[in-house]
């Protein structure tokens, strides 16, 4: 199994709270899984089912919630029910209306006039806010947070409006993002207390959540602001599951049992294997997870495991190609790369000798505890027909020249440069993470072997600690 590296601090922590409850309510257990099959069956693109099941809900309920709805809805547009998925989104609340009508899926489908007259049913009026300064600060600060872990440009671009190169930080490891968006953070809440919905809108209270989700190096602070992130869920100003993912995270970092079911101590894809971290009272699970507003841990363990196959959107089935196109046997990217003095070497350069590349950061500990063993094999090996080169992924040449020159690494060091324009990206992409949770992107370290004639021989090769590597290495010079 690959380990993706997250960077987290265990802390000590105390919490105490009445629970966080979600403001739909299913009567019954069977209704709220029933809910959340809906959800599972659009996912796993079973739309048939999806539609028979949305019929049961709606037989028992006149209105469900937004996003079960949404799916429900999905299935019968792939079906070409349109005139059905019309009568029901007629009958629907004016919240329900407002989110179809915002889906892009929607908006594609044919019959302008009705789609047209259900959205005009309702005021449709822009959302307003009491502190736009505020606002836009706090969605620069989302696009970074998003950007270091791999969203791309026009995807963050669409969903904020606002220009994204010219708001980038410098220097954009996740680290130093984490700490400056935490830091801005602190200085709005200094200034106008914690934010609120009407303040700064839905995403503006997205990103709050965010920078508190990922402020795993400030125990204190993340801490503190449990309680106005619970505040902020009992207002409808932040997600009910988003408090959930927060809450177990404190509790797992601080070698406590979670609460809510979202933290996994193992996970295995490939082998259709996951396990949760430990849990408190894990007889009444589901009982908090529906409260909260969360879908069944059955469903959720599933999803997670069906997150390979079946991305959640179109940019992460863009990923999954790109990662499609470096299997084994096939011709390696003829990316370009930085070296230390800022001339550009292409990867083709290197034909005609066994490759050998370390992929790895200054931030990630796991990768600066691999690379010295890696250089004593590259000094081991150096009368042999093989080139062994380290790639660096900062988003910063700077730090990653700092830290090689700090270090006095010698050798064939290089820097991958703008990621998203580099075709040897797609090496780093591995998986896709599903249900409100964070995109796994990278994983690092990472070693692949590519022949002399440019072919990729191993594009998950084992670490050089481990004796396989050598063997490996050994088996290879020897065609």
């Amino acid at each position: 199994m690959k380990t993706f590296l997250p960077i987290i601090i265990y802390t000590a922590f105390l919490f105490s709270c009445q629970p966080v409850t979600n403001s739909f309510h299913y009567e019954t257990e069977e209704e709220w899984k029933l809910a959340y099959r809906i959800y599972e069956s659009e996912l796993l693109q079973k739309y048939e089912l999806g539609a028979s099941q949305l019929d049961s809900l709606l037989s028992v309920y006149n209105e469900i919630e937004p996003r079960i709805l949404n799916s429900g809805l999905k299935c019968l547009a792939q079906l070409n029910q349109n005139d059905k998925l019309f009568d029901i989104l007629t009958k629907s609340s004016v919240e329900n209306k407002r989110r179809i009508c915002n889906e892009e899926w929607f908006n594609q489908l044919p019959n302008q006039e009705k789609k047209k007259a259900i959205c005009n049913s309702f005021n449709q009026s822009k959302e307003e806010f009491t502190h736009p300064q505020i606002r836009e600060q706090l969605l620069i600060m989302y696009i970074n947070d998003q950007y270091v872990r791999g969203s791309s440009v026009d995807d963050l671009h669409e969903s904020t409006g606002l220009e994204i190169e010219k708001n980038l930080y410098d220097e954009g490891d996740p680290i130093s993002t984490d700490i400056a968006n935490q830091k801005k953070l602190k200085q709005i809440i200094d200034e106008v207390g914690f934010p609120s919905k009407t303040m700064v809108g839905e995403l503006g209270m997205m990103s709050v959540f965010l920078i508190i989700q990922h402020s795993d190096l400030d125990k204190e602070f993340q801490n503190s602001q449990l309680k106005n992130v619970e505040e902020a869920v009992r207002k409808g100003d932040i997600k009910g599951p988003h408090y959930a993912y927060l809450f177990d995270r404190i509790m797992i970092n601080s070698g406590k049992k979670q609460l809510y079911g979202t933290q996994f101590s193992y996970e295995d894809i490939s082998k259709g294997e996951v396990t949760l971290a430990p849990v408190e009272d894990i007889k009444n699970l589901n009982k908090r997870r529906r409260e909260i507003g969360m879908m069944p841990i059955e469903n959720y363990k599933k999803l997670f495991l069906s997150r390979e196959n079946e991305p959640s959107n179109d940019s992460d089935k863009i990923k999954i190609n790109k990662m499609k196109s470096v299997q084994n046997g096939m011709s390696a990217p003829d990316g370009s790369l930085v070296d230390l003095n800022n001339g550009l070497v292409s990867l083709n350069d290197f034909r005609g000798k066994l490759l050998v590349i370390d992929f790895w950061a200054s931030w990630c500990s796991p990768c600066l505890k691999e690379t010295p063993i890696f250089m004593e094999l590259a000094n081991k090996y150096g009368n042999e027909n093989v080139n062994f080169i380290t790639v660096s992924i900062d988003e910063s040449a700077t730090s990653w020249k700092e830290f090689v020159n700090e270090n006095n690494w010698i050798g064939n060091n290089y820097w991958l440069g703008k990621k998203e324009e580099n075709p040897l990206f797609s090496f780093m992409y591995s998986e896709v993470e599903v249900d409100s949770s964070e995109l796994v992107l990278v994983g690092i370290p990472k070693y692949v072997f590519i022949s002399a004639e440019g072919k990729i021989l191993n594009n998950n090769a084992p670490h050089p600690n481990s004796k396989k590597f050598e063997e490996e290495l050994n088996m290879y010079l020897k065609y």
